[in-house]
């Protein structure tokens, strides 16, 4: 192999296959997105609350926040209330 090679995967014998590099690669934005909304969804599960409050915490957030934080809701565990 010449000194001057910039190929990565024939000089590292740790580097992973192929395959494996796919499970590596960035997220792109939409991805970021997608995760941000069901993390919010997830919390306004925990608090038992609607999607009224879902929208309202998307998009009225500096006021629901607060109302959420600081008003009478009460956490009922990471998978909402028990039935």
């Amino acid at each position: 192999m010449p000194m001057g090679s910039t190929d990565l995967a024939a000089q590292s014998p740790c580097e992973p296959s192929p395959g494996g590099r796919a499970a590596l690669r960035p997220a792109g934005p939409g991805e970021h997105l997608w995760v941000a909304l069901i993390v919010l969804w997830d919390l306004c599960k925990c608090f038992s609350k609607s999607a009224g409050w879902f929208f309202g915490l998307l998009f009225l957030g500096f006021t629901f926040f607060p109302m959420l934080g600081f008003g009478s809701s009460t956490y009922a565990g990471p998978a909402g209330p028990t039935a």
